[in-house]
């Protein structure tokens, strides 16, 4: 029988609390150059022997808005952005790109510049499997489209699915031993029996997991906290940003607030506005309380 991880939903971090985890300068230094080491392939301890901090704050126009990252490194000839992107939507899209722009332009000063720039690699943590298509981690790079052939290898784009890892046995995680897996685990995983399993040999995740939850308790909120709490919580951001993107499209729908009060109060729409958002059948579900019958009617009308 298959053993998942309990609260699936939705990653069990909060955006602020991560960000504090990967800019922190003794774990969080550690932690990001491990990641950054599993994505690219690169050896760890020399990644992190390597690695600096980077402001991030990008922009350099007054005018500028969302001109903070999450966390930005530097690695001799490359430049690292990390994003935890807890939703999928035009506008977060356009921000990431956005500053994958602004880092590379922000090199350019003088003339000579040009031929001293640094690569640009994004490494977004999705809390959603970003090109729908199953896979654990993604690569993207410029290429010619029909012979698949790299083109310019200065920008390169990875997609780190936390949804996959959501759907993923625990028992097949532990056999497996993928690296990458088990450094992300803690971010979708409240179950402390099964994280304390995992990282029993592990010194480095051991203290991830101190860290964060040290960093809760300084800001007053648990990193690990009330499911029923969180949906509400994300359900009221969903459509927040739902709304925000209809009307810079000129196609607001008019989302009610009012149906926050109480999510089973209006089941219909609740689970329309889920859709919407692209949100997985499981989740919607558990959240609208419809049966899978009623689901399969909503998608077809």
């Amino acid at each position: 029988m298959e053993r998942r991880c309990t609260s699936m939903e939705y990653s069990l971090m909060k955006d602020k609390i991560v960000k504090k985890l990967f800019t922190n300068q003794n774990i969080g230094k550690r932690y990001s150059a491990a990641i950054i080491a599993s994505v690219l392939g690169l050896d760890e301890l020399d990644v992190y022997n390597n690695l600096e901090f980077a402001h991030t704050n990008i922009g350099t126009n007054a005018n500028y808005v969302d001109s903070e990252a999450d966390a930005i490194f530097l690695h001799g000839k490359k430049i690292i952005n990390i994003e935890f992107n807890r939703f999928y939507g035009e506008k977060s899209n356009i921000k990431n790109e956005t500053y994958i722009v602004h880092l590379y332009l922000n090199q350019l000063h003088t003339s000579n510049d040009y031929l001293n720039l640094k690569n640009i690699i994004q490494i977004n943590i999705d809390n959603y499997d970003y090109f729908d298509k199953k896979q654990f981690l993604y690569h993207s790079a410029m290429m010619e489209t029909n012979l698949h052939l790299l083109d310019r290898q200065h920008i390169e784009i990875y997609h780190i699915n936390l949804q996959f890892l959501r759907e993923l046995d625990y028992n097949k995680l532990i056999e497996d031993e993928f690296r990458l897996e088990e450094l992300v685990y803690i971010l979708v995983c409240e179950d402390k029996e099964k994280l304390t399993y995992l990282y029993e040999k592990d010194e480095l995740m051991r203290q991830v997991s101190e860290e964060a939850r040290q960093i809760a308790e300084d800001m007053k909120e648990w990193a690990y906290y009330n499911p029923e709490e969180i949906r509400r919580q994300d359900m009221e951001i969903a459509i927040k940003r739902a709304k925000e993107e209809s009307l810079e499209k000129g196609r607001l729908q008019g989302i009610a607030e009012g149906k926050l009060q109480g999510i089973g109060e209006n089941k219909l729409a609740t689970a329309k506005e889920m859709l919407h958002l692209n949100i997985d059948d499981d989740t919607i579900l558990k959240v609208s309380k419809l049966t899978q019958e009623e689901l399969d009617s909503l998608k077809k009308d």
